[in-house]
């Protein structure tokens, strides 16, 4: 299913090989190994679990932050 992502970061869990398949790009094999951690830019894509095994991530999406508040401003 295709699915949108803002800036994440990845980490392998379980190892294995998965196709990517990004809008407007050719599809991409990746062979997963474990404690492997990549960024990866926001994006739509959908992706296929193409190995033998299971493959497991963890995954930490990337959100803006909100404005600081001034100095003295907080409540106490």
């Amino acid at each position: 299913d295709w699915h949108q992502h803002p800036d994440h970061v990845i980490y392998c869990i379980e190892p294995g090989t998965v196709r990517i398949f990004d809008k407007g790009a050719d599809s991409v094999d990746v062979t997963l190994k474990v404690g492997e951690a990549a960024f990866l830019p926001a994006c739509t894509h959908a992706v296929t679990n193409v190995g033998k095994t299971d493959v497991r991530l963890a995954q930490v999406e990337l959100k803006e932050l909100a404005p600081a508040k001034p100095a003295g401003t907080e409540k106490k």
